[in-house]
């Protein structure tokens, strides 16, 4: 339900900041949803593709970030 995004975005003080936000989940309904209400979606099975979700959204990574290494653990 897109409302629960909408109540979460407003109780973190983020309503109107959608386009600034980011969502990861594994549930396709979950990424419709949140797409509904402007934030960026990411479907995410891997932590590899967390790391892909942010790296596309265009966030700076350290070289040596947790991520890189997920598939070691």
């Amino acid at each position: 339900d897109p409302r629960f995004y909408s109540e979460a975005l407003r109780r973190l003080g983020l309503a109107g900041e959608e386009s600034r936000c980011i969502f990861f989940d594994d549930v396709q309904e979950n990424i419709v949803s949140a797409r509904t209400v402007g934030l960026t979606a990411v479907l995410v099975l891997s932590p590899q593709m967390v790391r892909a979700g942010l790296v596309a959204a265009g966030v700076a990574l350290p070289v040596g970030d947790l991520l890189a290494h997920a598939d070691e653990v």
